[in-house]
């Protein structure tokens, strides 16, 4: 699934009054609103770091030589029934728990001077500050590489499990609560297969762009003159947005309403092998960029 939609007029200095809350390693790391968690000092490490997010709070796997050390923790085996559990009681608390009242908050917010980038990363830290709670009974540390360790061994399950659509099924379930509560989703749209693997290719082929690329670097440069880098993740995302939005008209999707509809649409074939393959591709190219 795609990160979240436009950012207004490509410029990010209005971003300077928005409230920035920066992660701190203690219990349960509360998260609301903007959160950058802090990697290597000064760089600011992208939990989002896939365009397509229907999978991004459990299936964003990086190697673990470049998870920060925290002492000398044992990484925990994380069994499928632990998995199961984890995603189960998030399921549970964005359906019936006061998580799915913060998420319903979110979709109040509609012409506010609130892109659906800001309320998509909204609805995200609503998510990881549960996971981050629920993850520690398995032996997970709340903070980044407790979070990162959980995601990796959850990324495996779902590819190599021989119970993983069980899994599959239950986390879609839940990107449904999050769609349908956060932005107010009531009428739904579907693709087929193809559609799903032509409308990835084309954006990753867009992303992956040289210009595009270079357009990346050239907004680092300046929010870095100005002082502004720590908008610069919110920034790239909603540039990442506007070719996306170029290629949903073809597949009948409009404006920010079939933005989501979109997202909804890509849950029934995220975890095919090709759609994954585009996911992923050029988004690293244009996380590179970033540094």
């Amino acid at each position: 699934m795609f990160f979240p939609i436009r950012f207004v007029g490509r410029s990010c200095l209005r971003l300077a009054n928005k409230e920035t809350i920066q992660l701190k390693k203690q219990s349960l790391c509360i998260l609301t609103r903007e959160i950058h968690f802090n990697y290597n000092q000064n760089q600011s490490l992208l939990i989002q770091n896939r365009f397509f997010s229907s999978n991004n709070t459990n299936n964003t796997t990086i190697p673990n030589d470049k998870i920060p050390p925290n002492g000398n923790q044992e990484e925990p085996i994380l069994t499928f029934d632990m998995a199961w559990n984890v995603s189960n009681i998030l399921h549970g608390y964005l359906q019936d728990g006061n998580a799915g009242k913060e998420l319903d908050k979110i979709k109040s917010k509609v012409g506010d001077d609130s892109s659906i980038s800001a309320r998509w990363r909204e609805m995200m830290n609503i998510v990881k500050k549960l996971q981050l709670h629920c993850i520690v009974p398995y032996g997970y540390q709340p903070d980044l590489r407790g979070l990162k360790l959980f995601n990796n061994s959850f990324s495996r399950l779902l590819e190599s499990d021989p119970r993983k659509e069980e899994l599959k099924v239950l986390e879609q379930r839940k990107w449904d609560v999050m769609l349908r509560r956060a932005f107010q989703l009531k009428q739904t749209k579907r693709i087929d297969l193809n559609q799903a693997r032509e409308y990835t290719e084309k954006v990753a082929e867009a992303l992956g762009r040289p210009e595009f690329v270079a357009e990346v670097i050239k907004l680092k440069g300046e929010l870095t003159e100005k002082g502004l880098k720590q908008y610069l993740e919110e920034a790239v995302l909603g540039m990442m947005v506007d070719e996306q939005m170029k290629w949903m008209g073809k597949y009948g999707f409009e404006g920010e309403e079939g933005y989501i509809q979109m997202q909804h649409a890509l849950l029934e074939h995220v975890y095919d092998p090709e759609v994954s393959h585009h996911q992923v591709s050029s988004t690293k190219i244009v996380f590179k960029a970033l540094g």
